[in-house]
């Protein structure tokens, strides 16, 4: 572990995730001090979800498929997952599950390389904002989608506090979990210290930190797959 006995980390997705993060790491019994600070909350929305005869469901997010809890659908319905944490949550709901364990790009892979014609009917339930207009280029394909926003998100600030601790080096490491997060860090911070290192779950995340903060010198860390164990792994190997 290097320079202090408990190095401080900033975690900035929501809190119930932070934990789980939290959990993961800690089993491997070094003093990290996570500082659980939420740069965006969720926001369900009031929507009529379309009914219709759906064979596929697609999700981009752990928070779409909460929302698809209190829908009722056949038995024998397939879920398209863009990764473990989401196909994780699917699974609970009894989907059988496809899982692309990466990007959006890659689960719009998974979906070709399936066609059009097994997958039939789509439902793909998602948030206002997405990193990949899916929807888009399926019916740019002629597949057959619906496509249906089911929550937003909304910027939370950093506090005061937090803000003085990034200025000084009290703070040092944070981690980004999407785009939007790295936006609103962006956003919120007026100073950094030199020393300070984002650890990115994506290149999309690490790129959005670069053109966004120009003025700082950002020691940029990429997790080699966008996953929670991969980024772990990355935050571990750098401080031991």
């Amino acid at each position: 572990m290097r320079d202090s006995l408990y190095k401080p980390v900033l975690l900035t997705r929501e809190n119930h995730k932070n934990r789980h993060f939290i959990k993961y790491i800690k089993k491997y019994n070094l003093n990290f001090e996570f500082i659980s600070s939420p740069l965006l909350k969720i926001e369900f929305l009031k929507v009529n979800i379309p009914l219709g005869d759906y064979k596929t469901l697609i999700f981009t997010s752990s928070n779409a498929v909460k929302s698809a809890k209190s829908l009722q659908f056949n038995d024998d319905i397939t879920a398209y997952c863009v990764g473990s944490e989401t196909a994780k949550e699917a699974k609970k709901l009894g989907f059988n599950i496809y899982n692309s364990e990466g990007n959006s790009q890659d689960l719009l892979r998974l979906i070709r390389e399936s066609g059009s014609k097994k997958l039939g009917k789509i439902l793909y339930l998602r948030g206002k904002q997405v990193s990949l207009d899916i929807a888009k280029k399926l019916r740019a394909e002629r597949y057959e989608i619906v496509d249906q926003v089911v929550y937003k998100q909304k910027s939370l600030l950093l506090k005061k506090s937090i803000l003085d601790k990034l200025s000084n080096g009290a703070i040092s490491d944070a981690v980004f979990f999407s785009s939007n997060t790295a936006s609103y860090f962006a956003k919120a911070v007026s100073r950094l210290d030199d020393n300070f290192t984002a650890y990115c779950l994506s290149e999309k995340i690490a790129k959005t930190l670069i053109t966004k903060l120009p003025r700082f010198n950002i020691n940029i860390r990429v997790s080699d797959t966008p996953n929670v164990p991969s980024l772990c792994k990355l935050l571990i190997i750098d401080n031991i």
